[in-house]
């Protein structure tokens, strides 16, 4: 059904922006037709970017055919297997394995000029565990990856 919807979407797109143009060029001359018709090229870029990056932050990479999720740093690491529901946190020198099951809660934690996520797990010694994050947008992207894996919808 989307491999027949896409290419009618990008079709419909395609003539819209040729309307467009014919119109603005009736009104305001053919340099503000080509003006308007750039800033809306570089809209749909803009957009396309977007949602390719938020496809790559939830979605991650496969390796040896499982989807990875996986952060790392002088810190640690923090990888979540998608397809087997399962992670693994290294930090401080511990090395923690938990299912989304065990996922508590998730919530960022900015202390200054720090950003790091709050992850807390059932039955464990350690919880909760600051996760130390490069940007504020880095732990809103792990956030919301971990919210989903907590409800079982990543």
């Amino acid at each position: 059904m989307i491999v027949v919807l896409v290419p009618i979407l990008i079709a419909v797109v395609i003539y819209g922006g040729y309307k467009l143009y014919l119109l603005e060029a009736a009104l305001l001359g053919v340099i503000a037709a080509a003006v308007t018709f750039a800033l809306a090229t570089a809209a749909l870029a803009a957009l396309g970017v977007y949602g390719w990056h938020r496809h790559r932050v939830l979605h991650g990479h496969r390796v040896d055919g499982r989807r990875i999720l996986e952060l790392s740093g002088d810190w640690g690491r923090l990888a979540l297997n998608a397809e087997e529901k399962r992670g693994r946190l290294t930090l401080k020198g511990q090395d923690v394995r938990f299912i989304f099951g065990d996922i508590a809660g998730v919530a960022r934690d900015a202390q200054g000029h720090s950003h790091a996520l709050m992850l807390r797990l059932r039955d464990n010694a350690g919880s909760p565990w600051r996760v130390p994050m490069a940007s504020d947008r880095q732990a809103r992207d792990w956030q919301e990856i971990l919210n989903l894996a907590a409800h079982k919808k990543l």
